[in-house]
């Protein structure tokens, strides 16, 4: 093969390889982070971040065999070991977005810890509950447990005497304001159990009601959002 041709087909499979791998680092780790990572690109930077892309999300989460969710144990108990924690912060949200339980991920990271040893075990317990903390405190923890039971273009309504609520997967930002809404008008415990059964144990449904922050930023944008119905 012509020295041309190679290079062109090198280029088609890491653009591949790259268009594949920038889909799931979005699903995975969620876009806002992503586009935080790769806003500061320099022409010294690029070749790594591409080679991120490609390599690891490209290469190695687009594989079959085993799960996403399976995947993101493995990431947290490595970083653990290793200890990254700024990646262990990513993938620990990761984990959330892929179905993770908080059991699961605790877990994980006390196992790890027995390996690991106990310093890099407490570290990385430090990291997870922030990173968890931060998530219910926007509603994003909520969010991607229901994104993890109800893939994308999927649909399901949750009813009791009182309410009836639609959630479609393909529109993150118009479910957060629904539920948020939601949550304001009946007592959260209630509505909690009555969405997260399928995908969460009660123990996680007291950590949501103990630390949720109603943010003021949260109530503006419920107002704007009363217009959906």
């Amino acid at each position: 093969m012509p020295d041309d041709d190679q290079s062109s087909a090198v280029l088609a499979a890491r653009k591949t390889l790259y268009d594949a791998g920038i889909k799931i680092r979005r699903e995975v780790t969620g876009a806002e982070h992503v586009e935080r990572s790769t806003a500061n690109i320099t022409d010294f930077s690029k070749p790594m971040q591409d080679f991120a892309t490609e390599a690891g999300w490209g290469g190695l989460w687009s594989r079959p065999g085993i799960s996403r969710r399976d995947r993101s144990l493995l990431n947290l108990a490595m970083l653990t070991a290793m200890g990254k924690d700024m990646e262990l912060g990513v993938h620990v949200r990761g984990a959330v977005r892929n179905g993770c339980s908080l059991v699961e991920i605790r877990e994980t990271l006390l196992n790890a810890s027995g390996y690991a040893g106990l310093p890099a075990g407490l570290a990385a317990f430090r990291v997870a509950e922030r990173v968890l903390k931060d998530m219910v405190e926007k509603g994003h923890y909520l969010i991607a447990l229901l994104e993890s039971e109800y893939p994308r273009n999927s649909h399901e309504t949750f009813s009791n005497s009182k309410f009836t609520l639609a959630l479609w997967g393909t529109n993150t930002y118009a479910c957060a304001i629904v539920l948020k809404v939601f949550m304001t008008k009946w007592k959260l415990r209630t509505v909690v159990k009555a969405l997260v059964t399928k995908t969460t144990v009660m123990s996680e449904v007291d950590y949501l009601c103990a630390n949720r922050n109603y943010h003021r930023a949260d109530q503006m944008r419920d107002q704007d959002s009363r217009k959906l119905g």
